[in-house]
């Protein structure tokens, strides 16, 4: 497991004076925080963390720039892609060097190289990685598609047809929470991305013009999904926390879920233990939507968590993100989302997991190393707002493919 290093022990004295950071985000878990923060009181108890924590991470992304400009800004935050650091780079310390001081001029040796590229920016080291947990997945519930004699759909034929049949018995077939932006997002990068491979990230970066006709003909696709209903009726009105969360697990009204492979959590959740141990779950790539036989790449999905630029204990605020993201703080939180930690040395978890468990964990890997993840986010904030703008649109009818790709072109256009 992940080893606590000296500093964090040796800086506590009897002579230190009280301070109070205050840490702000979505992530992790109130009762993971919680434990974080009373094991970090035991080596420095003059140090009191005010947690902020919110219910998803749209309500937290308003809250926290809400802060920023009230003069109520936190020590710590945090963001989930390139896309919400884009949004909040402006209010970030980078920790080059506060890390340097901590661990020494070779500090990046500590963490997998992928992770600190998707935290960094413009050459600077923006926060310390979150787990590494691929976006772009479909989760099912499998006990109930047994019953309903369906097997994992391999290609769109067989989800619009598995879509069908749910819905001949009064259940939703695929789940989108499409209130909230990211998962949006997450959702169609990955249609793009079989498509148009690399053709999106090519537009970005202005090599390429994003009225590819491939890129079009994803967005057509993205509309056949919505009129061949294989994403449930009130998709634009849900929340993917807590709504399409709790519709997937609690209630059980759909079979399958776009998400990430963070959704390995429901086996922590303890409000639900009942309903998550009684169901047989599984997890699956999407399937073949351009009939080439292939899956399309999953999503490189790390986050950060950061320094706040306008923090007034930043030394004290960093002292508690490495607790956090690389010693005992990193044991508990893996626990928790059984995932894959950003830092080279392992951290064996101290759980037991259940066969279930167990299999969806191994499964996401199988996936990972078959269709090896791509870049998550889009890194101008201006051009993923009009992302989603333009993907609510085509969704309800009202823009065609190709006028959509040209209204994202415009603001790649104009994007600095």
């Amino acid at each position: 497991m992940a080893k606590e290093t000296a500093s964090s022990s040796s800086s506590t004295s009897a002579e230190a004076k009280p301070v109070t950071i205050v840490y702000e985000s979505w992530t992790p878990y109130k009762e993971d925080m919680d434990k974080i923060v009373a094991e970090y009181k035991t080596v420095h108890p003059e140090v009191t963390v005010d947690i902020r924590l919110h219910a998803n991470f749209s309500e937290y992304l308003t809250a926290v720039k809400t802060a920023f400009a009230s003069g109520d800004a936190p020590d710590l935050l945090a963001f989930d892609s390139p896309t919400s650091l884009a949004n909040l780079k402006d209010q970030i310390e980078p920790i080059d060097e506060y890390a340097a001081k901590a661990w020494g001029d070779g500090w990046k040796d500590k963490f997998i190289h992928s992770t600190l590229a998707d935290v960094s920016l413009d050459g600077k080291t923006m926060g310390i990685p979150m787990h590494i947990s691929p976006g772009g997945l479909i989760w099912y519930n499998k006990t109930m598609l047994d019953e309903y004699g369906i097997v994992e759909p391999k290609t769109y034929d067989e989800l619009k047809k598995a879509s069908d049949t749910l819905r001949q018995h009064g259940k939703q077939p695929l789940l989108l929470g499409a209130k909230d932006s990211w998962i949006v997002i997450d959702t169609f990068q990955t249609i793009l991305n079989d498509f148009a491979p690399g053709k999106q990230y090519d537009a970005y970066a202005k090599k390429i013009p994003f009225t590819d006709p491939d890129v079009v003909k994803a967005f057509d696709f993205w509309k056949k999904m919505f009129a061949d209903k294989v994403f449930q009726d009130d998709a634009f009105s849900m929340t993917e926390y807590m709504d399409v969360y709790n519709a997937f697990i609690d209630t059980q009204a759909g079979a399958f879920e776009s998400n990430g492979a963070w959704n390995l959590d429901i086996y922590a959740n303890a409000d639900l233990k009942a309903k998550v141990d009684a169901t047989e779950w599984g997890v699956m790539p999407f399937p073949d939507l351009n009939g080439d036989g292939k899956a399309p790449p999953t999503l490189s999905t790390v986050g950060g968590y950061a320094l706040s630029k306008s923090g007034k204990n930043k030394e004290a605020a960093f002292e508690f993100l490495k607790f956090m993201t690389t010693e005992k703080g990193l044991q508990i939180m893996m626990d928790h989302f059984l995932a894959t930690p950003p830092t080279k040395d392992p951290v064996e978890l101290t759980v037991a997991l259940s066969p279930n468990a167990k299999a969806n964990r191994d499964r996401i890997g199988e996936i990972v190393s078959q269709t090896a993840p791509v870049h998550r986010g889009i890194g101008n904030a201006k051009v993923a707002e009009k992302m989603y703008e333009v993907l609510s649109k085509v969704a309800y009818g009202k823009m065609n493919g190709a006028d959509a790709a040209a209204e994202v072109q415009k603001t790649i256009d104009s994007a600095r």
